[in-house]
């Protein structure tokens, strides 16, 4: 069926033409208008099913009053009937009010199929949507303080409404993200056992309170794969001290905390108010939790450094890594000496590795980063160019990329594969990595893999300064976002290689 809805830039309007012969009924009017305004695509579907509805039942009961109607050009005294009701400044309280009658399997159904109609229950012809507020009002203020209120709805099922807007609206979230989602959903029905059948009115501070302490204090990572944890219940889990290491991560935490503020920001949404306020969000992490989130991802120090590359697999294993597991030897290198991020590193095909001779017969190798088949980036700005640093090349990747195209090999690292559930290349990688690197470099828990790709920005940035090169020629070899100067963004077309490479070779460690 038809939503008669219409879009201009970003506003979204509703627009029925009225058939001349009922326009008598509706102030001489030939077509209906109402402007949504920058609305999801899922309210918007609502109001005009609404509005349909409506129109709907007008016509019908206008049938009904009126046989054989003839087209007049007098008016009666019912001729703004739907201009009252339905134009006016309080449509959309109106249309709202509509909407909380609805059941909660209608309200299920109507996320699920957007294009069937619903009859709207109790729909009075003459109803006074101002007079309805203030009677609904003053009946709540009325009520007594001892009587709990309800929502009407469980955290299960917020939690399904949750994911379904976020599919209407953002249909191109990551699946790592549904993933997280669902992890911070499971926890809390873990720690408060009875959350998912719990009315979300019956949520007081002291649930969230618990929520929170368990994360600090109780919950372990990988709960519900290691053996030790994954059969145990809140109750037995409390009672383990977990050591530091086996504590959730700050920004692991903050992940789980937003997540479940998220899911109670659809309760207290105008679309749906089921609540007046959202106390998850008083227990969001701000300040502090982003500092020590950040605390984790610091450049590595020239100790560290000279550590991991003077560790076995660069030096005395060298030989026979390169020949078994060149990912172990190249990933790390590349990640210094591009910034690369990891995955984006792991999952390279070797097509993905190109050459351009520039204006002075140089010829100057870089990665293609793509999301081409089942390849993933982290955003928008991630597809990009990046020069390959000369020191690779000194080393013997680009030897190494011709080996493999001589033995018909695809990817640049054949032994990863593709996670099955977290569809990413870098999933074993990184936990073999983190392995190594605890024991021969560091426990620091500010020194992580992602360090490396510090200490290229960090570097690439200064060099920048020295250089006279603009910020923005950096971003894009980083894959951040472009600079905000709003000329740079309406002139600039795009980095030469010749010009990103002049980003990238300045890089220096002194490793080798």
């Amino acid at each position: 069926m038809f939503t008669y809805i219409l879009k201009r830039n970003s506003t979204l309007f509703y627009r029925r033409r009225i058939p001349q012969k009922y326009a008598q009924f509706f102030s001489g009017k030939t077509e209906i208008r109402y402007k949504l305004g920058k609305k999801s695509n899922f309210h918007a579907n609502m109001v005009a099913e609404l509005i349909n509805e409506a129109f709907e039942e007008i016509i019908m009961r206008i049938n009904q009053q009126h046989k054989n109607i003839q087209i007049i050009t007098n008016k009666d005294n019912n001729s703004n009937i739907f201009v009252k009701h339905l134009l006016n400044k309080s449509c959309d309280i109106y249309l709202q009010m509509q909407i909380e009658k609805f059941d909660l399997e209608k309200k299920i159904n109507l996320i699920n199929k957007l294009d069937i109609f619903f009859q709207i229950n109790n729909f009075e012809l003459l109803i006074d949507p101002k007079q309805t507020l203030q009677n609904t009002q003053v009946t709540d203020l009325q009520q007594s303080p001892s009587v709990e209120k309800k929502a009407g709805i469980t955290f299960k099922e917020l939690y399904e409404i949750f994911l379904q807007e976020k599919k209407l609206d953002s249909p191109n979230i990551a699946q790592s993200t549904y993933r997280d989602y669902e992890a911070a959903y499971n926890d809390f029905i873990f720690v408060l056992p009875d959350a998912g059948k719990r009315d979300i009115a019956e949520f007081r501070l002291e649930d969230f309170r618990t929520f929170v302490d368990a994360l600090h204090s109780h919950l372990p990572v990988n709960r519900t794969k290691l053996k030790a944890f994954k059969n145990l219940n809140y109750k037995q889990l409390k009672k383990i001290q977990l050591t530091d290491t086996q504590k959730l991560a700050p920004n692991t935490k903050q992940k789980k905390i937003l997540a479940i503020k998220q899911i109670f920001d659809i309760a207290i949404d105008g679309k749906y108010r089921y609540l007046e306020e959202n106390l998850a969000e008083s227990f969001v992490l701000k300040g502090k939790a982003k500092t020590e989130a950040k605390t984790q991802r610091e450049p590595l120090s020239d100790e560290n450094l000279k550590k991991l590359f003077n560790s076995p697999i660069f030096t005395s294993k060298k030989e026979l890594t390169l020949e078994t597991a060149p990912e172990k030897y190249w990933i790390p290198l590349i990640a210094l000496y591009t910034g690369m991020r990891q995955n984006e590193i792991c999952q390279l095909h070797i097509e993905d590795i190109k050459s351009e001779i520039i204006d002075t017969g140089e010829e100057i190798y870089y990665f293609d980063v793509n999301d081409h088949g089942d390849k993933s980036l982290k955003n928008e700005n991630a597809p990009r160019l990046v020069p390959i640093h000369l020191k690779l090349i000194e080393l013997g990747f680009i030897t190494y990329i011709e080996a493999l195209k001589n033995k018909g090999a695809i990817r640049v690292f054949p032994n990863l594969r593709l996670h099955p559930t977290q569809k990413k290349y870098n999933t074993d990688y990184g936990k073999n990595f983190m392995t190594y690197f605890r024991r021969y470099v560091t426990k620091e828990e500010n020194q992580v893999f992602h360090s490396l790709r510090h200490n290229a920005s960090s570097q690439m940035l200064r060099n920048a300064v020295h250089q006279k090169l603009p910020k923005d020629l950096i971003n894009r070899i980083l894959g951040h976002e472009p600079d905000k100067d709003t000329t740079t963004q309406q002139y600039f077309s795009g980095y030469s290689v010749k010009e990103l490479f002049e980003g990238v070779k300045g890089l220096e460690f002194g490793i080798f």
